[in-house]
């Protein structure tokens, strides 16, 4: 038994540093549209204030798809 309780510790090891944690993840995807995750946020919904949109996906709203509050506006910002 004592043999191969070193193996699993190593396969264990290898398994999680190799995989992305979730921290990560949130990071990479606060950088991307969260509707279409391939461009980069670049649109404020006015009034709300939600600014996670790609300037095409904001095209597509009439209202905020986060809250449903109705779009007054749509303002560019630059990150």
């Amino acid at each position: 038994m004592k043999a191969t309780a070193p193996m699993v510790e190593e396969h264990a090891q290898s398994t999680t540093s190799s995989q992305p944690t979730r921290k990560n993840d949130e990071s990479m995807d606060e950088n991307l549209c969260c509707i279409c995750l391939e461009n980069k946020p670049e649109i404020v919904l006015i009034p709300c204030g939600h600014a996670k949109f790609c300037q095409g996906c904001a095209d597509m709203f009439k209202e905020c798809p986060i809250c449903r509050s109705t779009v007054v506006m749509k303002q560019r910002i630059f990150l």
